[in-house]
């Protein structure tokens, strides 16, 4: 396929903000940003209303004197139940001002997963978005919420306040004080609640803006969950910076293509599955992806399959960028530069300020190229697990290094490439099986839309199984599969079983969920 792409841009570095100069509260970000340009426009709306810089914070003022008269005090948790809307980004600066902590939950998660985060964290009230989103209404009703303003029409509904809850203490500097409590999906099934300071939030935030060039001319569009560690940082990085985010309570891929098309966009950052959505929607209707005003595409959150990234960059003329990170890093460890256009899928290099490890098995520092578990130290590390001392001993250490989880490789230019999650990691008959490359091979077959490989135990063995979802309107087998692959991955490699599925279930954020399919694949087996 030929490829025309735009050029690196030609821009002046920004100078990176020592980290005794960053904001101590993220609500910062907005005051900064609305003192610098009051009339600039920071977010629209899911139906369109737009908020200047000025009109937010005022918002944001207005909220924090509702929460406070209401009962929320420095310390508590505050359990936001959302979908991306002003009142979800106005509760989370609200709880900053007020140095409560945000518990931003997914409106679309189920009661059981919404309570279950609750019971743990002990908050001192939930809140509700419900103008956007029915589900959350639906929670609201559960909890026995009722409405509550937060500046003028502006409104919420809210459960009755915890009388019970304790407050945390508070801490003045940034570093020490929780911004936010992130529930991770978790490879296990059990949510750990993330505990990340306005430090972590802060330097991720301005290291993001810094190396994306972000100006106040940028305006990005806003589907990714804030919910989720990714999809924070993507407005986040936007307040900051003073430019324009287009909210989406939910993803519309319609919508999403059409301000490719006319030019509204000059951000887009994605999951994968996103990405596959936005291709097959250019492709069904007949769409050309190209002119657009785009500069900088962003993926994260799920492995990137360098055939689908390359089709996008061949339709739109940008060079898609790889982001690797953790929730436990708030969530940024390295990205791809400008410096480094069209190179593979790999993910870059650490972010300024960052310092990485790979061990081997026996805890030996690994050579470049040599394959390892990534640890990883520096101002975006997590304070650590709510309430679970032993858990978060067991992924840091003493001298504040964190244990990704992650095989991967360091090469020669100190680029990142991942090889597979350690707990994804399969050994059929001793050797060792990652599941992304079995994936890439199954996804190269062109009726196949994506994957996902994960391991079974049988006796004295673990197998390969392979979930596989098949583009509309495809008939193929799972025998057709196997014959597909067989000429490119060694025989160990191979999945035993194969099966096809409409659809993979994913979380909020886009990630695959995983477990859930090996627990279908164990239940299989049997």
């Amino acid at each position: 396929m030929n490829r025309s792409l735009k050029p690196k841009p030609v821009l002046a570095q920004i100078p990176r903000v020592a980290l005794e100069d960053l904001p101590h509260r993220i609500s910062h970000f907005v005051s900064n940003a609305a003192a610098r340009a009051p009339e600039a426009v920071a977010l629209v709306q899911p139906g369109g209303e737009s908020w200047t810089y000025a009109r937010f914070w005022q918002t944001i003022r207005a909220t924090s004197g509702a929460l406070h008269r209401f009962g929320v005090r420095p310390g508590d948790r505050v359990v936001i139940v959302c979908e991306n809307g002003v009142e979800a980004l106005a509760l989370l600066f609200a709880a900053s001002e007020l140095d409560a902590w945000a518990v931003i939950l997914n409106a679309r998660q189920s009661a059981h997963e919404i309570d279950k985060v609750a019971a743990h964290c002990d908050p001192r009230a939930l809140f509700f978005t419900d103008r956007d989103s029915a589900e959350a209404g639906a929670h609201a009703a559960r909890h026995g919420a009722t409405r509550l303003t937060l500046d003028g029409s502006l409104t919420v509904l809210a459960s009755p306040v915890n009388s019970g809850a304790a407050p945390e203490p508070v801490a003045t500097s940034g570093a020490d004080q929780v911004a936010v409590l992130l529930y991770t999906t978790g490879t296990t099934g059990t949510p750990k609640g993330v505990m990340l300071t306005h430090r972590n939030l802060a330097f991720t935030t301005e290291s993001g803006a810094r190396d994306a060039w972000l100006s106040s001319g940028d305006t990005a569009l806003g589907a990714l969950p804030i919910s989720h560690s990714y999809g924070l940082g993507v407005v986040l990085a936007m307040l900051w910076s003073g430019t324009l985010t287009y909210l989406q309570s939910r993803f519309s891929v319609a919508q999403a293509v059409d301000m490719i098309v006319d030019g509204r966009l000059t951000r887009l950052h994605v999951v994968p599955s996103m990405l596959g959505l936005i291709l097959r929607h250019a492709k069904d209707s007949g769409v050309a992806l190209s002119p657009n005003r785009l500069v900088g595409v962003m993926s994260a959150a799920a492995p990137l399959d360098r055939e689908m990234k390359l089709e996008f960059e061949a339709l739109t003329g940008v060079v898609m960028h790889n982001n690797y990170g953790l929730t436990e890093t708030a969530p940024a460890i390295s990205r791809t530069s400008h410096q480094s256009f069209g190179e593979g899928a790999h993910v870059g290099e650490p972010i300024e300020g960052v310092e990485i490890q790979v061990r081997t098995a026996t805890g030996a520092t690994a050579q470049p190229g040599e394959t390892g578990e990534l640890h990883v130290r520096g101002p975006n590390i997590m304070k650590g697990y709510y309430r679970a001392p032993g858990e978060t001993a067991a992924v840091m250490d003493a001298d504040g290094w964190l244990n990704t989880g992650d095989i991967v490789r360091v090469d020669e230019k100190n680029r990142i490439w991942i090889e597979s999650r350690s707990k994804e990691l399969i050994i059929r008959s001793g050797f060792n099986v990652y599941p992304p490359e079995v994936e890439a091979a199954i996804n190269a077959h062109p009726d196949v839309q994506q994957s996902a490989v994960v391991g079974r135990a049988v006796a004295g063995n673990e197998e390969v199984v392979a979930f596989v979802e098949v583009r509309p309107g495809a008939t193929i087998s799972a025998a057709d599969i196997s014959a597909y692959v067989a000429d490119r991955l060694a025989p160990y490699k191979r999945p035993q079983d194969i099966i096809i599925v409409s659809e993979l279930p994913v979380a909020p954020n886009g990630k695959i969920l995983k477990a859930k399919l090996a627990d279908i694949a164990k239940r299989g087996a049997n």
